[in-house]
This record gives C-alpha cells, sequence and structure tokens, in this order.
C-alpha cells in the first residue's frame, strides 16, 4: 500500500495558493478559475500543465505518477482536511518548485501555532490562516475585472489580494517596516497613517498589509464595529505573550470619541494603522509621529496600470500607446481602471480608450449607461441618481434592494422594476449594467430570507459618476429631499422615513415652514425610536452570529437576548427559535444558557424559556445542571429550579 499523508492547516492552504500561482505562470497568465463542479474544464487545464511542466510520461503508468482527476482536485481545493498519496505531494511540490515558489516550512504541515490560539476579540476579524482559507475555499465568481472595479459581493477584495491581483504599492515596504519597527520602541500606539483621496487604493494596500502579516507573530485584527471591540481591550492588555495590529480601514466611518484613543494608548502590545482621505483636525494627530504619515498619490498610476497590463499580456507597443501623453497620474486610480475596465480590456465593448480624456470617458460610460436604465425605468435612473446625491452629501440611507425598486416603481408609477429586477440576476441586461456600480447579498434573517441589501462599490463612482444629472430636468436640491423623504412614507418604508427625517433635522434642514415641519411630526409620530428596521435587525444578527464563537461573559448574552426579544417581538415565534439555535450552535451554549438563568431572576419571558427548556431536555437529558466555563471560570448552574419539565 502506498504511503498516504494528511493535510490541513497553513501548509495545505499555502500549497493550493502556490499551484494556482504556478498554473498562471505555466499557461503564460491564464487565472485557475475553482469550483466543485466535475464540469469545471480548469482542473483538465492544470493536469496538462503539469504534465507538460514535469515533462511527464502519461504512457508509462508503471514507472510514473499520473497528475490526480477532477474528484482529487475538487477535495484538495475545498476540503479542510486532505489525505494525499505521498507521490502525489511530490508532484505538486515539484511543479510550484519548477517556478521557484515555495511553501510554508515542514514543521508547519499540520497548522501554524498563532493559528490555534483562540482569539476572544469582538468587533473584528482575524487575518489568519482560517480566513485565508474560507475566503479561497467558498465558491465564487470573483475576476480581476471585478476585483479591479472594487465589487464589494463574495469578498472579492479579499480574494484578490489573496490571488495576488494587486500591484505592490511604492511604499509597501516602508510602510510594513514602520509597523514592525513601532512595537520595538513605545513612541505611539498609532504605527502609521496612509491618507489620500477616495479611489487611491488604500483599501487594497490595507488588505495587502493584513496578508503580509498571515504568517508573522503579529496578530492582525481588521476593525468591524468599534463598540464591541473596546469593550475587549482588556483581554488584549492582559495578553503579555503577543502582540496586535488593529487595521482602521476608514476613519472617517469610524466616528471614534476621545476615550476611543486614550483607552488605546495605553495598551503596549498593541498598534493601529488607520486609513483617512485627510488628516487636517483629526483627534489622532496628538498620538503619533506624523512622520509616519503617508500619502497615496496618483503618481504611481502610471506604474501600476502597467503591471496590469503585463499580467492581461498586452503587447510592448500597446502598452506604449496607452501611456503616450496620458493623464494617468492626474486622476483617481479607481476612475483610471473603471475606463481601462470598461473599454480596452473588455472584449465585448467597441470603446477604445482615450488616455487623454479619461475622466471625460469616465463619466461618458456612466452617463451612456444611465440613459440606457432609464429607457428601461425613469424611475429606477432617477432614484440610481438620487441615491448618489444623498451618498455625496453624507446623507446614505438604508434600505433593501427590493424597497429601492419599490421606490423606483413609485417615481413611475408602475411595478416593472420590482416584478422583473428583484433576483439581481446577472442575465438581466439592466442587471449587469447594474453589476457595474453596485453589489446585492442576502440577509441572514430567516424570515425574509429573499430580501437582499445593496452597496455601492466605490465612493467615488457614486460622488463622480452616478451624481450627475444626463437629463436638463434633473436636480437635486432640499425639495428633491422631502419628494424621497414622501415617497418612503408612500411605500410603506416608515422606519427608514423615520431616520431619515431625523437626519434631516440633524443637518438643520430648511422646512419651508414650522407648519411644514409639524405635518412631518404627525405623520412620524408614531414611529418611536425603537423601530426596528429589517436591514438593522438583520446587522443585529450577523453580530450575534460573529459574536457567538468568542467567548463573550454571561453579561453579553444578557444584553442580546433583551435585544432579540424587544427586536423580535412582532416576528413569528420560529424566527426567535431559528436564530436562537444558530447562536447556540455557534459555540455559545453555555453562556447563553447561564444568562437566561440570570434572566429568569427578573423575568419570565415564556416563548424564551419555552425554547430554553426544549433546548436543554434535547441536549443535556433530565440532567440540569451543568458544568461550563465563564471568564475561564468553572460554573456550575442546577437549572432544576428553573426549566420545569
Amino acid at each position: 500500500m502506498r504511503e498516504s499523508k494528511k493535510l490541513s492547516g497553513a501548509y495545505l492552504e499555502c500549497l493550493r495558493m502556490q499551484i494556482q500561482k504556478a498554473y498562471t505562470l505555466a499557461t503564460d497568465g491564464l487565472v485557475l478559475t475553482l469550483s466543485k463542479t466535475r464540469k469545471n474544464a480548469d482542473y483538465e487545464n492544470l493536469r496538462l500543465a503539469i504534465i507538460k511542466t514535469l515533462k511527464i510520461d502519461v504512457t508509462d503508468r508503471k514507472k510514473t505518477t499520473i497528475p490526480p482527476y477532477e474528484d482529487t482536485l475538487i477535495n484538495f481545493f475545498y476540503a479542510d482536511e486532505v489525505p494525499i498519496l505521498a507521490p502525489t505531494l511530490q508532484m505538486f511540490e515539484r511543479f510550484i518548485h519548477a517556478f521557484d515558489l515555495k511553501c510554508v516550512e515542514e514543521r508547519h504541515k499540520t497548522d501554524r501555532k498563532y493559528d490555534n490560539r483562540i482569539i476572544d476579540i469582538s468587533g473584528v476579524s482575524v487575518i489568519n490562516e482560517k480566513f485565508r482559507a474560507s475566503i479561497l475555499n467558498a465558491e465564487r465568481h470573483s475576476t480581476l475585472a471585478k476585483f479591479y472595479l472594487a465589487k464589494q459581493d463574495e469578498n472579492c477584495q479579499w480574494f484578490g489580494v489573496f490571488k495576488d491581483w494587486d500591484v505592490e504599492r511604492h511604499d509597501y515596504q516602508n510602510i510594513r517596516n514602520t509597523i514592525i519597527a513601532s512595537y520595538d520602541s513605545y513612541d505611539s500606539t498609532i504605527a502609521v497613517v496612509v491618507h489620500g483621496a477616495p479611489g487611491a487604493g488604500t483599501s487594497t494596500l490595507f488588505r495587502r498589509l493584513a496578508v503580509g502579516f498571515i504568517e508573522s507573530d503579529i496578530i492582525v485584527l481588521w476593525l468591524n464595529n468599534a463598540d464591541l471591540f473596546y469593550a475587549c481591550l482588556e483581554r488584549i492588555n492582559a495578553d503579555s505573550t503577543n502582540n496586535y495590529l488593529l487595521i482602521i480601514e476608514n476613519w472617517d466611518e469610524l466616528k471614534p470619541s476621545e476615550n476611543f484613543l486614550k483607552e488605546f494608548i495605553r495598551l503596549k502590545n498593541l498598534r493601529i494603522i488607520i486609513g483617512d482621505r485627510e488628516i487636517k483636525h483629526k483627534q489622532y494627530l496628538k498620538y503619533y509621529d506624523v512622520g509616519n504619515a503617508f500619502y497615496l498619490s496618483n503618481d504611481e498610476n502610471r506604474t501600476i496600470i502597467k503591471a496590469i497590463f503585463h499580467a492581461n499580456n498586452e503587447s510592448e507597443r500597446s502598452r506604449e500607446r496607452i501611456f503616450l501623453d496620458s493623464d494617468l497620474n492626474k486622476l483617481s486610480l479607481y476612475i483610471v481602471l473603471f475606463v481601462l475596465i470598461r473599454s480596452y480590456l473588455n472584449p465585448l465593448s467597441n470603446q477604445t480608450f482615450d488616455s487623454k480624456n479619461i475622466f471625460s470617458q469616465f463619466k461618458s460610460i456612466v452617463g451612456t449607461e444611465l440613459e440606457i436604465v432609464a429607457k428601461y425605468s425613469n424611475g429606477l435612473a432617477l432614484a440610481l441618481y438620487y441615491w448618489a446625491n444623498l451618498y455625496k452629501q453624507k446623507l446614505p440611507i438604508r434600505l433593501s434592494w427590493q424597497s429601492f425598486l419599490k421606490l423606483a416603481d413609485y417615481f413611475d408609477n408602475d411595478s416593472k422594476c420590482i416584478n422583473n429586477l428583484s433576483e439581481f440576476d446577472i442575465s438581466n441586461p439592466i442587471v449587469e449594467i447594474l453589476s457595474h456600480y453596485l453589489s446585492t447579498e442576502k440577509l441572514v434573517h430567516p424570515e425574509f430570507d429573499r430580501v437582499d441589501k445593496f452597496t455601492f462599490h466605490s465612493d467615488i463612482l457614486t460622488e463622480k459618476g452616478l451624481s450627475q444629472s444626463i437629463y436638463d430636468e434633473w436636480y437635486f436640491n432640499d425639495s428633491i429631499k422631502l419628494k424621497i423623504l414622501d415617497a418612503l412614507i408612500k411605500i410603506d418604508e416608515l422606519g427608514v422615513a423615520f431616520d431619515f427625517y431625523n437626519d434631516l433635522k440633524k443637518i438643520k434642514f430648511a422646512f419651508k415652514d414650522n407648519r411644514q415641519r409639524k405635518l412631518y411630526d404627525l405623520k412620524l409620530g408614531k414611529i418611536q425610536s425603537y423601530y426596528y428596521s429589517v436591514l438593522l435587525q438583520d446587522s443585529l444578527l450577523n453580530e450575534y452570529y460573529a459574536e457567538a464563537g468568542v467567548n463573550q461573559n454571561a453579561a453579553y448574552w444578557i444584553n442580546c437576548l433583551w435585544c432579540l426579544l424587544i427586536f423580535f417581538s412582532g416576528n413569528k415565534n420560529e424566527t426567535l427559535q431559528t436564530v436562537l439555535k444558530r447562536i447556540l450552535k455557534s459555540g455559545c451554549e453555555s453562556a447563553l444558557i447561564s444568562s437566561a438563568y440570570q434572566m429568569s431572576k427578573n423575568a419570565d419571558e415564556s416563548l424564551l424559556f419555552n425554547f430554553m427548556i426544549n433546548y436543554t431536555k434535547e441536549h443535556f437529558g433530565g440532567d440540569y445542571k451543568i458544568r461550563f466555563k465563564i471568564n475561564l471560570t468553572d460554573v456550575e448552574v442546577d437549572f432544576s429550579s428553573v426549566f420545569k419539565q
């Protein structure tokens, strides 16, 4: 019997990634597109590339290891743990070595030390091998074009960086070295600030930095929720054995308090990198060395675009023609990429790349597509135009994709959009156009599995593109804001209308007179401050699902249970049960049941406790004495007095 090994962890993920890199090099730039289907021709293409590179004689089956077929390759690229024959492993390693590629050291073939550590920190994504595996192993349809257009669906931006589709920035090594050096001397918790105009590439650079530290001893944390993370600072402070790096992608979106920074400053084992548009008059200026601020300018655009052309096998002659007398370095990198991808590098496009008038061509592409959308539905094009201007004025409205279509139909006085575009099917030519500007994502809310949220790909796409008026009769002013407010009320999005109305009052919106304001107060007065929209409920559920695998204490889950009871008071009973089951299955079983026990001293929530009774019967039988840990302390709770049979 031939020797077999089991691969997992860092070595397996590294080998998968290096095989894909080797395939690209072996095929002069082709990208290996993976999927879980045997019909994928790229698995056979990979076999042929290995055979050609290693000069394998496939006719001599007695002396030669033949590259594996589809089923084995699918298991290799998608299973968490992969049994593999020693000769096959050696063949894979020879294939990557042929292109001077290597994997992590042999001692890491099962897993890396730091990947086994339990990171009980809330409000962040831990960027490690497990995170990399979750991104690379998910079946997706990410492409180079989607990555360069900054599409947000299916974690496309992370996927692209893990695939090395990005281009290393001029200051990358300098920034990385500055971060590493910051741990040797405690001058400031803030190691680096990177600033630049929208579309300059800050987000991609930060992802590259995060990925670059995966195989270091630094624990990389990508900030998602500042409030949750703030509550975990003591855990980091108490961990004297590890260094942490917190990445804040967009400071303006965070809007932290002064105390937020003051608390961070005292942590000796934490460093922060901040992304921002402008650094003037910012709170963090007093807390770090101004010399560690890096500006992402447009001066690198030419170099980056050349690298992209090289990756797309464009000839030197065509590259020089594109770059001749161009204004590549005068514009946002995103705008340049958008025009290149949508014109010159798009095989289906009949447009050429006008290097001397890139911004005009950008506006022309967006304007032309808005006109196509307007011919299908003027209301939809108008809604996009209004939404882009709301974003531009920092008045974004949280609305589901389906409700957005209802709004478009309201402007048109029909139901064409909600009937035909709700599924966001890319085969629909209108949806295909819309996919250049926004992405949709299914909600996790169990009662709204046919509802999607949507996001625009880039701020600059809305601010510089979709916000332009394509018709003389289009305009955006205070009267349009009231028109939108009235429309939200008409389509029964009262919670969203309530929030938008409050936002208008915060910016001291100039209502026509006191009477007009009182009319809106009357219309929206019945909407209480605790009215929770579907998207807000979904956002809360996403947070709880993410935190369920973290070692939260009972106090957190008491608050969670109260919020769930309030949020879902108007929903079906099965909804709360579905939510609780998913949370319990994520690893917080003991803390959640303990929370229910502590809540029982204050109130009898029959729905909650009936569920808990059934759950404990199912999982613990008749024994209601359950042992578990709270904050690393062994605890035993007797539930027999609470969960009566």
